[in-house]
C-alpha cells in the first residue's frame, strides 16, 4: 500500500465514531474469540509478555485513549489511533516510535523489540505499517530470475561501504549507492531500482544501516 492509499484510507477510518468499533467488537468479535481462544491467546502472549499489573508513571502517561496526540510523526499516529479507537475513552497509554533496540525502562508499545533477554516491557504493535507490512505479488518463478544478486541503499556506514567496494564491478552482484548526487562520496552510485526491478535477481541482499536492516 502506498503512502496515498495508506492516508486516505485510514482518514476513512477515522471519520466513523468510535463508538461504532466497540459495538461491532462486542457484537463481532466476542463469539469469534470463543471459538479460537487458544490460537488467539498464544499470539497475544506473544505481543504483550506482561504477566503482572503494573501503573505507569507520570512521565510516561503521554496519550489516553479518545485524544491520542500526534507527537511521533503521522505513520505511528495513525496507526496506534487505529488499535486504541477499540477501547473506552480516557485509558493512559505509552509508545515509542522508531527502531526500538533496547527494552523501554516502563511499560510501552513498540514496533520492534531484542528478541533474548527481559523484553516484556516492550509490547508489540503494528507500528509504521506502511513502511514495514508491504507484501509483493512476484509473479516470476525463481527458476525464470537472473543468477545474480541485487542491493540498493545508502552508503553510509562501514558494512555497506565494504559490500561496495568489493563487488560494485562484480558482473553478476548488482550492488549500488542510491544517495542523491549532491552527496560526497559518489564513486559507487547507481539508481534506484523499484522492488519488481530487484525482484528479477534470484538474491536480494539486505545490508544494515544505522541499527538493524529493515530493507
Amino acid at each position: 500500500m502506498n503512502k496515498l492509499r495508506y492516508y486516505s484510507y485510514n482518514l476513512a477510518l477515522n471519520a466513523i465514531p468510535n463508538d461504532w468499533y466497540r459495538t461491532w467488537m462486542r457484537r463481532q468479535l466476542f463469539p469469534t474469540y470463543q471459538q479460537h481462544q487458544s490460537d488467539i491467546d498464544q499470539r497475544v502472549s506473544y505481543y504483550n509478555r506482561l504477566n503482572a499489573p503494573f501503573c505507569l508513571s507520570e512521565q510516561y502517561c503521554d496519550h489516553q485513549t479518545g485524544r491520542v496526540r500526534q507527537d511521533q510523526g503521522s505513520v505511528y499516529f495513525l496507526d496506534i489511533l487505529r488499535v486504541m479507537r477499540w477501547f473506552p475513552n480516557g485509558l493512559f497509554l505509552h509508545y515509542l516510535g522508531g527502531d526500538v533496540t533496547q527494552p523501554p525502562p516502563t511499560p510501552a508499545f513498540v514496533k520492534s523489540r531484542p528478541i533474548h533477554g527481559d523484553n516484556q516491557n516492550a509490547v508489540l504493535l503494528k507500528l509504521n505499517a506502511v513502511r514495514h507490512f508491504q507484501f509483493i505479488n512476484d509473479p516470476v518463478p525463481f527458476g525464470q530470475k537472473r543468477d545474480s544478486a541485487v542491493w540498493r541503499g545508502r552508503c553510509f556506514n562501514h558494512k555497506r561501504r565494504q559490500l561496495l567496494q568489493r563487488f560494485y564491478t562484480h558482473p553478476t552482484i548488482d550492488v549500488g549507492d542510491t544517495r542523491p548526487a549532491n552527496d560526497t562520496d559518489q564513486a559507487y552510485r547507481k539508481a534506484p531500482l523499484t522492488p519488481q526491478a530487484q525482484l528479477q535477481h534470484k538474491f536480494i541482499l539486505s545490508v544494515e544501516g544505522k541499527d538493524v536492516a529493515t530493507n
